[in-house]
Order: C-alpha cells, then structure tokens, then sequence
C-alpha cells in the first residue's frame, strides 16, 4: 500500500469562492472574481490533489487575469504536480525575471529540478527560497521536504520536516509527515510515535490510524495492526483498504473465520478484487474447506486467468487432495504467469516430489538456483529431494555448490552438518557445524528440526555444551 494522505480540509475552508467557482462550472456561465479569490480556489483544489479542478481554475484564472505573477506561479506548480517540470521550469524562469523577490519560484525551481535528478541545483534553489521567506520559512521548509518526499529521498525530506517543525512546533501536519518517512527509512519506532502525535491533535484521521496499522504489521506487532485498522474502519466502516489490511493480519494470527468475513467486506465493494478472492480462498484451504478454497480461486481466475496466485492456489489444494496431474498442471500455469516467481517453482517442485517425479522436481529446482545462486531456499529445497531419493551425495553435491556461492550463509553449513551427521560422518560434520555456529548460533535449532535424533548423538551434545560455555 501507498502512502494515505490525510484531508487537511475542514468544511469551513470550502470557501464560499470555491462554491461560487463550480456553480459557475454547473451553470456553464461566467462569473466574476478577484486575483485573491482564483488564489483561494486554485490553492484549494492542489491542497485536496485535485489537479485537474486546479488546472481549469488556472486556466480562466489566468484569461481573466493574463499578466497576474500569482496566478501564473501557480500555474507552473500545477505543471509539476502533474509530472511536468521541463515546462515548468521553462514557465519559472520567466516569471524570475519579472518577479525577482518572489520566494515560491526558487522554491518551485527547486521542486522541478529534484524531479529532474539535479539534486545538487535543487538546493541551492531551496536555500534561496528559504533566505527570502522571512515569517514564511516554516511553510518553506514543509515544502522542500514534500518535494524530496515526492522523489523518495526519505532520509533528506526528514531534515526539512524536522527544521520546519522547530520552527512550527503546533503545525500537527508535521507529524503525519514525518511518520510516513521515518517508516520509509525503517525508523519504525520513530515512525509510530510522530503518528501517534499527529492522533493527539486530530484523533479521528482514518488514513493515520490506516498507516500506524501498517507500521504496527511491520514491526511484527499484529494485535497493535488489528486495533489500528479497527479505529480507521470505525470513523470509516467503507474504508476498502483497512478491511483488507486488517483481514491480511486476522489470518497472520490464524482468526481465519474473521478473515474471510473481513475480506468478504473488501468483495462487497470490490467483487472483482483477485488478491481478497485468492486470499480468501487460502483461508478456506488453511481451515480445511477445500471445496470453498477451490471456489474462490476459480472466481478468482474468472476475473483475471492470468492470475498466477490463483493458479498456484488451486494446484496446491488439488495436490493435497492427491490430484496430481490436475495440480501439476495448475502449478505450471502459476510459473507460465510469472517464471522468476520462485514460491511457483517451489510449489511445482514440491508437487513433483511428492508425486514421486523425482526427476522434474529436481530440474524445476536447479531452473531455479541457476537463475539465482542467492536463492537459498531452493538450494535447500535440492538437498531435501536428493535426501528423499536416498542420495544423501547428491544433496551435499548440491549444498556444496550452494555453500561457494553463499561463503557466509550460516542455514547451509547447518544442513550439511546434518546431512554428513546423519550418514554417521561426525568427523566431516562437526567442522561445517562449528562454521555454522560462529556464522549463526541462533540458527542451530534448524539442524535440530531437520535432523531430531541429533540429540541422542552424545558426542555432539558434549561437543554443542562446550562449544556454548
């Protein structure tokens, strides 16, 4: 999910401009207004991201009032929220000659060249508008935050947010901000806690507590998510994307009747929606419905047959149910959709293997790890055939091979410890073992779940108790 923005407008800023500009529009008549009155109406509709209502203010703003520096910086602002910065750049560099001491055009300038990549000319264009502000710097600084926010320069938007804020501490706006971009550097502590700001002066912000879900689900803390979401969708119960997100996380945490019902909400205004229908589909697989899973990966591919999700959804159920060529078959056209897909090859390998196709499931897998030698769990997946075949050689051929691409991956030295372990070669396992250790001693209990008898082996509990003193 993207950013939600959250509507900065009251009611009471609908000005009576705004109201008398579309009534002109609806009556298709021509009213009269101030320069002041098209800067309301135009500034109105850019803050609500209405570039389009903005453009057309603009428009008979500017052949009412031609020569109005005002209406034509404003004009040049409309050209780079619509992605156009050369002509407004073109259009700025004009107005500079006429309006010398006007600060929103270096402070435009300055927006359209950080859309253009010249970051360097950019700032130099900002300090300008900022040494012209005077009383006006806060506004000054939001602004260049926003424009380096717009082009993902996340870490340079918060030093702009954070010197507009002392110099605007009660600007709450601020928070909202400087939550979503402390989240887009990972800062998801710091991220909350400028959200949770923001909900102290305007608790009732869905697309604030929509994205404090979203950070919460990201630091792994899914209650928080749930009960985020549940706030958005109480001050708005037909809010799509918090049902969504807030069914996403009822099926984390394994609520899966509460998830179909919440993703049913999402269907109930988006039927067409292929992720609710696959994901609810899953639901239904995970809770032992088959039938219903299979029904709404089917609805699924009704809206979109080129859905790869739906595809791997109903091969993986038809599989379970011992359906092998059906699911196989399945399988195949979620990896037709998308061939670097690697959880479709995973899904088509393991079909193979559990089918007893030996052979397929190992070809599906080297596919895979030929295409990216990073790809540790395929490597790992190849090892697992090879061991089912009863070719423990062939699965430490295969981690071997895994191990010189990934030195320093600490999961496959525990595997091949395991693997020569379990061959009773403690003498070649007990090297890739301490390797293994050194690298990720948090990892050994992958050794334990792969290969449980490790445990009656005194040798190697004596040789773990001291390793660990």
């Amino acid at each position: 999910m993207g950013k939600e923005q959250p509507w900065f407008w009251d009611n009471n800023d609908f000005s009576e401009s705004v109201q008398r500009f579309e009534e002109m529009l609806r009556n298709k008549k021509s009213y009269f207004f101030e320069v002041h009155e098209f800067e309301d109406i135009i500034d109105f509709y850019l803050d609500s991201e209405n570039y389009a209502q903005a453009s057309q203010a603009a428009e008979y703003a500017s052949g009412m009032y031609p020569h109005a520096t005002s209406i034509q910086v404003r004009i040049a602002e409309i050209l780079i929220d619509k992605g156009k910065p050369l002509e407004s750049l073109r259009m700025l560099n004009t107005l500079e000659k006429l309006e010398s001491e006007e600060y929103q055009i270096p402070l435009l300038k300055g927006s359209a060249l950080v859309m253009l990549g010249k970051s360097r000319e950019a700032i130099r264009q900002f300090e300008k508008a900022v040494s012209m502000a005077n009383e006006d710097q806060g506004d000054v600084l939001y602004n260049i935050g926003v424009a380096f926010e717009r082009v993902n320069q996340y870490k340079r938007a918060l030093s702009y947010f954070q010197k507009a804020l002392l110099l605007e501490p009660d600007n709450f706006h601020l928070f909202y901000d400087l939550g979503y971009c402390y989240e887009r550097v990972n800062d998801l502590d710091n991220s909350i806690r400028h959200y949770e700001k923001y909900l102290d002066f305007d608790p009732f912000s869905e697309y604030v507590w929509y994205n404090l879900g979203i950070v919460y689900n990201r630091k792994e803390v899914q209650e928080k998510a749930l009960e985020a979401y549940e706030y958005a969708l109480a001050i708005n119960p037909e809010y799509a994307s918090a049902h969504f997100n807030l069914a996403n996380t009822l099926a984390l945490l394994e609520r899966l009747p509460e998830a179909i019902a919440a993703y049913g909400e999402v269907l109930r205004t988006e039927p067409e929606n292929t992720l609710a229908l696959c994901y609810t589909g899953e639901c239904y697989e995970k809770s032992g419905q088959s039938e219903l899973a299979l029904e709404y990966y089917d609805k699924a591919l009704r809206v979109d047959p080129q859905c790869g999700e739906a595809w791997q959804g109903k091969g993986v159920v038809l599989c379970e149910r011992l359906d092998f060529t059906q699911g196989i078959a399945c399988l195949k056209k979620a990896l037709e959709t998308d061939p670097e897909n690697s959880d479709y090859g995973y899904g088509l390998a393991t079909a193979y293997a559990n089918s007893g196709d030996f052979v397929r499931s190992l070809s599906t897998l080297e596919q895979l790890t030929s295409a990216n030698v990073h790809d540790i769990e395929a490597w790992l997946r190849r090892s697992e055939v090879y061991f089912k075949m009863g070719e423990p050689s062939g699965a430490l051929s295969a981690l071997r091979e895994a191990c010189m691409n990934n030195p320093a991956n600490a999961l496959l030295l525990y595997r091949v410890a395991a693997i020569h372990l379990i061959c009773g070669d403690q003498e070649s396992g007990l090297p890739s073992l301490e390797r293994a250790v050194e690298l990720d001693p948090t990892l050994l209990k992958d050794m334990f779940q792969f290969y449980p008898e490790a445990t009656y082996i005194p040798e190697l509990m004596h040789w773990i108790e001291r390793y660990s003193r």
